[in-house]
């Protein structure tokens, strides 16, 4: 090793023209590589992941863990190029983060994640649609808030977010999501008269059609009872 360093030491000192033009043109690449390189303020050092998103309204962590997040994280641990999947639960809501491999485009992971999740709704509670996250930055979820007040209830709280908060904060530039969790959902429940279907010659069937067809806000019909 030390002979090594005093041949280029005895070299550069003999040569000592060629060992600048070279240091030189070593400096020359060097400055256009940098001005060619693509500035970010946040570069993208994050995993090759996409998030998966499910709402269960008015359960509770423990639940949501057994029922919810681990139903999902084991169909989609088993997928090929998925590298590590991590679920978490909280009140209400399951996040479950599946991590690809580096090879694996976005549109490829998202289009597969699709595929997978069609086949989940079986092993699900019922109404529990699991929902890919938007795209986002390196920086993921930066900002969590909650709605609060002494008056409202959780139902009217939920609409003020959906309907007032939400469309404002997505009008942002930048903001490519803006995930509501939590709260009550309205609904509208109606109770049918067996009587008056009968004499409207009316089957709840038929019902239950008009109903899904009517020109109002979307929803869902769920039947109880016999």
């Amino acid at each position: 090793m030390i002979l090594m360093l005093q041949a280029i030491i005895r070299f550069s000192v003999r040569r000592n023209v060629v060992v600048l033009l070279a240091a030189l043109l070593v400096a020359v690449v060097g400055v256009l590589s940098i001005r060619r390189t693509p500035m970010d303020a946040v570069p993208d050092l994050s995993e090759n992941q996409v998030i998966v998103f499910a709402e269960w309204a008015g359960h509770g962590p423990l639940e949501i863990e057994s029922r919810v997040t681990r139903q999902i994280s084991l169909a989609l641990q088993a997928m090929p190029q998925v590298t590590a999947v991590r679920g978490s639960s909280d009140m209400g809501y399951s996040l479950v983060h599946v991590i690809f491999e580096d090879a694996v485009s976005p549109q490829r992971a998202r289009a597969v994640l699709r595929e997978q999740l069609a086949g989940l709704a079986a092993e699900l509670p019922a109404g529990v649609i699991p929902q890919l996250a938007a795209d986002g930055i390196a920086t993921g979820q930066i900002y969590w808030y909650t709605v609060e007040s002494g008056r409202s209830d959780l139902a009217e709280l939920r609409r003020i977010q959906d309907e007032q908060i939400a469309p404002l904060l997505a009008t942002v530039p930048g903001v490519a999501e803006v995930a509501s969790v939590g709260g009550v959902h309205a609904e509208v429940r109606i109770q049918v008269n067996p009587t008056l279907l009968v004499q409207h010659r009316l089957t709840l069937s038929e019902l239950t059609r008009q109903l899904q067809s009517a020109e109002t806000a979307g929803g869902q019909v769920l039947q109880k009872g016999g």
